[in-house]
C-alpha cells in the first residue's frame, strides 16, 4: 500500500469515525463502547489515541518528505513501529533539555532505521595497518622535533574555515558508505584553496570506484590515508567530470582530466587537543569519529557533551573545519558531515572540545587525524 493510501485511510479513521470508531479501527478496542464503560478509562484511551494520531501524522509527513517507498504492508508496518520508536525516544529526550547549548534531536532521514540498519551507513574502518602507519608517522615527527604544539598558533580562541571561503558545501553521501571518501577530499578541498587560491568540488565518487587496491572497498569501507596514498599515483578529478552516484561502479579515472595529485597523508597527534587546535588552526583536519550513538543518529543542533553516550569505536569519518566555545563556556570542535543539509545544523554538528591531554575526546575525536600533504 502506497504512502497516498495509508494517509487516506488514517484521515478517514480519524476524522469520520469519531472517537470510540477510530479506537476500534486502529485495533485499540476490540469492540465499540457502550453504556457502562469506565469514562477515566476510556478518556485515557482517547489520550493515547491523540498521541497515536501525532506518530501517524508524522509518519506519513515523513515518508513523503523522504520519499520512502515501502513495498509491502509488511514492510510499511515494520518501518512505522521502528519510526515510532525513535520519535518517542527524540520527544523524551528534549523534554529534558534545559540550556540553549544542550543537544537537541530532530525526525531526520534515519528515523524508519533501527539501531543495526543505521550502523551499516558506518563504515570508516580504522584496520592495523592503518593505524600502525599512523604510528609510524607521527614517531618520525618526533624524531624529527617537529613539534606541532606551537604557542604561536593556540593563541586565536576561536577558528572557523567556513567564514573564510575555503570550505565547500555540505554534500550527502546516501546509502553508500563512503564517508572517508567525502572526509577526504573535504580536507583536500580546503587545502587546495589554502595553497592555490581555487576552490573545486572534487569527485568523491572516483575514490569509492578506482581505490580498492590500496584498501578502501567501494561503498562497504575505508579511510581517508588510503585515499591519499591512492593520488600519490593518480590525480584527483572534479565532481563534474566524474558525478557521485552513491554505488560502486567500474572506475572512470581520466588522468587528462585530473587536478592535482598529493604526496600521501600526513597525522597529527592522538589525544592531545592543544596539537589538534593548532592543526586546525592552521587548515580542516578529516577525522575518525564515533558515530553508533542515538545522539548522532538524530542530531539536530548543540553541542554533543556525553562522552559516555558516544562510545569511543571510530565508524564514521568528518571533517573539523574550525572551534570555538559557547556563551556557557563549552569548548567545542566545528565538524562538517557528509548526510546532507537536512541533517544537524545545516550539515555540521559540534562536539565537546576537551582541554586535557591523554585522551580520546568526546566521540573520541582524537583518535584518527589526517590530512594530505599537498604537493
Amino acid at each position: 500500500m502506497s504512502i497516498s493510501e495509508h494517509k487516506k485511510k488514517y484521515l478517514f479513521a480519524a476524522a469520520g469515525l469519531g472517537v470510540a470508531g477510530t479506537l476500534l479501527f486502529l485495533g485499540l478496542v476490540s469492540e465499540a463502547p457502550y453504556s457502562g464503560v469506565n469514562l477515566n478509562s476510556f478518556l485515557g484511551e482517547g489520550r493515547d489515541l491523540q498521541s497515536s494520531r501525532q506518530v501517524d501524522e508524522a509518519f506519513i509527513n515523513y515518508a513523503q518528505k523522504y520519499n520512502r517507498d515501502y513495498k509491502t504492508n509488511s514492510e510499511y508496518s515494520k518501518k512505522k513501529k521502528q519510526f515510532s520508536s525513535n520519535y518517542k525516544t527524540i520527544r523524551e529526550y528534549n523534554a529534558k533539555k534545559k540550556a540553549e547549548s544542550e543537544v537537541e534531536l530532530d525526525v531526520n532521514a534515519f528515523a524508519d532505521m533501527s539501531a543495526s540498519e543505521y550502523q551499516s551507513i558506518l563504515n570508516f574502518r580504522l584496520t592495523a595497518s592503518a593505524l600502525k602507519d599512523q604510528k609510524n608517522a607521527l614517531e618520525k615527527l618526533k624524531r624529527e622535533e617537529k613539534d606541532q604544539n606551537d604557542p604561536d598558533l593556540s593563541q586565536a580562541t576561536s577558528v572557523d574555515w567556513r567564514a573564510s571561503g575555503i570550505v565547500t558545501p555540505v554534500k550527502s553521501q546516501g546509502s553508500c558508505g563512503g564517508c572517508y571518501s567525502f572526509a577526504s577530499n573535504a580536507a583536500l578541498e580546503s587545502a587546495y584553496m589554502l595553497k592555490y587560491g581555487k576552490l573545486f568540488t572534487f569527485s568523491n565518487q572516483q575514490h569509492v570506484d578506482c581505490s580498492k587496491s590500496f584498501g578502501n572497498n567501494g561503498c562497504s569501507s575505508g579511510n581517508m590515508a588510503n585515499v591519499y596514498n591512492y593520488l600519490k599515483a593518480n590525480k584527483v578529478m572534479l565532481d563534474a567530470d566524474y558525478p557521485y552516484v552513491g554505488r560502486v561502479g567500474t572506475c572512470q579515472y581520466n588522468d587528462a582530466k585530473g587536478v592535482t595529485t598529493v604526496n600521501g597523508p600526513l597525522y597529527v597527534k592522538r589525544n592531545d587537543p592543544a596539537a589538534l587546535m593548532n592543526a586546525v588552526a592552521i587548515r580542516p583536519i578529516a577525522i575518525g569519529i564515533a558515530a553508533s550513538s542515538t545522539l548522532f543518529q538524530f542530531y539536530k543542533s548543540g553541542v554533543i557533551t556525553d562522552a559516555k553516550a558516544c562510545g569511543t569505536a571510530l565508524n564514521h569519518a568528518v571533517v573539523i573545519v574550525g572551534y570555538g566555545s559557547t556563551a556557557d563556556n563549552i569548548p567545542f570542535w566545528i565538524i562538517k558531515n557528509s548526510w546532507g543539509t537536512a541533517w544537524g545544523e545545516a550539515g555540521y554538528v559540534r562536539v565537546k572540545r576537551e582541554t586535557v591531554a591523554g585522551t580520546v575526546g568526546v566521540c573520541a575525536v582524537q583518535q584518527y587525524l589526517v590530512y594530505p600533504n599537498l604537493l
